[in-house]
C-alpha cells in the first residue's frame, strides 16, 4: 500500500509533471486488452520508440529501416521522399546539417483500420533539449503489417506554430485565481496570480491528504527571449525541478516539461492544458519518464475556480 506522502507526490506529479516517482507496478487489471487492436497499437508504438532512438543517434539508415521499401514521406515543408532509399539519403543530410539533433515523440492515437493497416497520429519535437526553443509537429502514419512486422508505408508532417511574441501572455490571464479539485480525503488548490508587472504568472500548486501536511509546488510562468516563447520553471517540494516549453494546441496549450529529480535523475513529460468553461480547466500529463522508465499516462483532472475567485 502506498504511503500517504507516496501519493501526496504523485498528485503533485499530475499537477505539474515535475516526475519524480518510480512507475506504478501493474495488476493483471491494468495489462492491456489482447486482440489485434492491442497487438498493433503495443508494436507501432515500439516501432515509434525505434525510430526516435535511430534519429536521436543519427542512424539515417536505421531510420528508413522503420518504412516499407516503397513507403513515401511528406515533411512539414511538403517535400516529399519516395521510397526507403531516398528517405535514408534525405535523413543523412540532414543529419549532416543538424549534428546532435534530438527528437521526442508522443503517439497519441492507434487505429487499425484493416487486418495489416492501422493509422498513427501524434506529436513529435525536435530539439536539443531544453537549451533551445523545440521545433513542434503534428504527425499521422499509414502503418502495413508484412511478413509479419509492422512499418510505416506513408507519413505526413504539419508543424505546429510557437506564439510569437509576448503579448501572448494575456491569452493566459484567465487563469489568474484560485482553482480546486478533490477525490476522496484528497484535496488539491492551484492558485495563479500576477507578479509585479505583469510579465509572469506564479503558480502554486498545493495538495492535502487526510492529516498529511500539505505540500507545494512552485512554477514560474512567463515569456522567454531565447526560447521566443512561454516557458515555465518548476520547483518541487523534494528539490526537483522542470523547464517547460508552452505550444499553442486548440484547445489549449502543450507544455513540453523536461528537468530532474533531487537525485539527478531526468524526467520528461507532455502536458496538456485547456480551458472547458470560465470556471473549470483540464490538466493531463503524457509521455512521462523518469530515467529510462517510463510512467504512465494520468487521466484529465478537472478544476474548478473558487466562486469567491473573479473569472476574466
Amino acid at each position: 500500500m502506498k504511503s500517504p506522502c507516496r501519493v501526496l507526490l504523485l498528485v503533485l506529479l499530475i499537477l505539474v509533471a515535475c516526475a519524480g516517482v518510480p512507475a506504478q507496478e501493474k495488476t493483471p487489471a491494468d495489462q492491456p486488452p489482447a486482440g489485434p487492436a492491442a497487438e498493433a497499437d503495443r508494436a507501432i508504438r515500439k516501432t515509434a520508440e525505434a525510430f526516435a532512438q535511430a534519429l536521436n543517434r543519427g542512424d539515417a539508415a536505421a531510420v528508413a529501416a522503420c518504412w516499407t521499401d516503397d513507403g513515401d514521406y511528406v515533411d512539414d515543408d511538403g517535400t516529399r521522399y519516395q521510397g526507403k532509399a531516398e528517405i535514408e539519403k534525405a535523413y543523412a543530410a540532414f543529419f549532416a546539417e543538424h549534428p546532435g539533433v534530438q527528437i521526442r515523440v508522443v503517439v497519441d492515437a492507434v487505429r487499425l483500420a484493416a487486418d495489416d493497416t492501422a493509422i498513427e497520429d501524434g506529436r513529435a519535437s525536435l530539439g536539443p533539449f531544453p537549451l533551445v526553443p523545440p521545433s513542434v509537429s503534428r504527425y499521422s502514419a499509414v502503418h502495413v503489417k508484412r511478413d509479419g512486422q509492422w512499418r510505416m508505408t506513408s507519413v505526413r508532417d504539419s508543424r505546429l506554430e510557437v506564439a510569437a511574441n509576448p503579448a501572448r501572455m494575456a491569452e493566459l490571464a484567465w487563469l489568474e485565481g484560485t482553482w480546486t479539485a478533490a477525490r476522496g480525503d484528497m484535496t488539491a488548490k492551484v492558485e495563479f496570480r500576477w507578479l509585479p508587472g505583469k510579465r509572469f504568472l506564479a503558480k502554486t500548486s498545493t495538495v492535502q491528504t487526510g492529516q498529511t501536511p500539505a505540500a507545494s509546488t512552485l512554477e514560474i510562468i512567463g515569456w522567454d527571449p531565447l526560447r521566443a516563447q512561454i516557458a515555465s520553471w518548476t520547483f518541487s517540494p523534494d528539490g526537483g525541478h522542470a523547464i517547460g516549453t508552452w505550444t499553442p494546441h486548440s484547445p489549449g496549450w502543450l507544455i513540453e516539461a523536461t528537468g530532474a529529480t533531487a537525485d539527478g535523475t531526468p524526467t520528461y513529460a507532455l502536458n496538456h492544458l485547456s480551458r472547458r468553461s470560465a470556471d473549470e480547466l483540464v490538466w493531463q500529463s503524457i509521455g512521462r519518464r523518469a530515467g529510462a522508465q517510463p510512467l504512465p499516462d494520468t487521466g484529465e483532472v478537472v478544476l474548478r475556480r473558487q466562486a469567491s475567485t473573479p473569472a476574466q
